[in-house]
């Protein structure tokens, strides 16, 4: 999309982790008015938890893959921004239209697509009242400081029973591909095997297996931002697990890496 796509859609909007627990490691925001929110989706069975940015008057920008699933005729989606979510009370906001990254694909999910959405609001829905989040398309480096934010879980395991939304965030250094290859080769085959092209549409960071004490992205936190001293350079996508068990599961609920979607792809 990247830069082409989101300044075409701020441009006339301007006139109208996969993954586990709440930011391991990182700290408690207390800002409910940065443009960041909670977004509930209503899906074919339940509902999905993302996070996501407000990028102009009317428009988010958030994960692709919060969308797989999305209940047909759907018009709305909720929001919030308790930064301690137990009560999951949702405000909700008229969808105008949901432009999804033309190479994501739900049914065959590439980890080298972008794993992108844009969400306009209809200008008659009560949008909250909060900062628009500056966007960044200059590129992000290796050992770069980035900030993530998120409306993760509170749980360290897959269990999902007492679920709720915390928003937290975490400060982090972005991890190179040859870094990451050089020094932990085991995960790069199925890096490889799934076609992830870290330094172009995707950066890394590492999560609390990889480095003890890191931050890590976990459920809910999909879509959120990836910030460069305060502006917008990319989004949550998902995580890789160490120690996964034979269905794929993280066993400790601690990512190995984060995997975050470039805006500058």
């Amino acid at each position: 999309m990247n830069k082409l796509m989101i300044s075409m859609i701020v441009s006339l909007t301007a006139v109208s982790a996969y993954a586990y627990n709440p930011v391991i490691g990182g700290d408690n925001e207390t800002d409910i008015n940065d443009g960041i929110i909670n977004i509930a989706i209503r899906m074919n069975k339940g509902a999905s938890l993302c996070t996501a940015t407000k990028i102009s008057d009317n428009a988010l920008l958030t994960a692709s893959h919060c969308f797989d699933g999305m209940k047909k005729g759907s018009k709305s989606i909720g929001y919030s921004t308790i930064l301690d979510n137990s009560a999951f009370s949702y405000s909700p906001l008229k969808i105008k239209k949901i432009f999804r990254h033309k190479s994501y694909n739900p049914k065959k999910m590439s980890l080298s697509s972008l794993d992108m959405a844009i969400v306009l609001i209809e200008p008659d829905s009560i949008f909250p009242l909060l900062e628009t989040v500056e966007i960044s398309y200059e590129p992000v480096l290796p050992d770069a400081q980035v900030k993530f934010v998120g409306y993760g879980c509170q749980l360290n395991n897959n269990d999902m029973s007492s679920f709720h939304p915390i928003k937290k965030s975490g400060t982090t250094k972005v991890i190179s591909k040859d870094v990451f290859q050089l020094n932990f080769g085991v995960l790069t085959k199925v890096l490889r095997r799934n076609a992830i092209a870290i330094d172009k549409s995707l950066f890394i960071t590492p999560g609390t297996n990889y480095v003890v004490g890191s931050p890590s992205v976990c459920h809910g936190d999909s879509g959120g931002p990836v910030l460069i001293d305060g502006k917008l350079v990319g989004t949550n996508t998902m995580f890789f697990p160490n120690d996964a068990n034979k269905k794929g599961r993280s066993v400790t609920g601690l990512p190995y890496i984060n995997l975050h979607t470039r805006i500058s792809g």
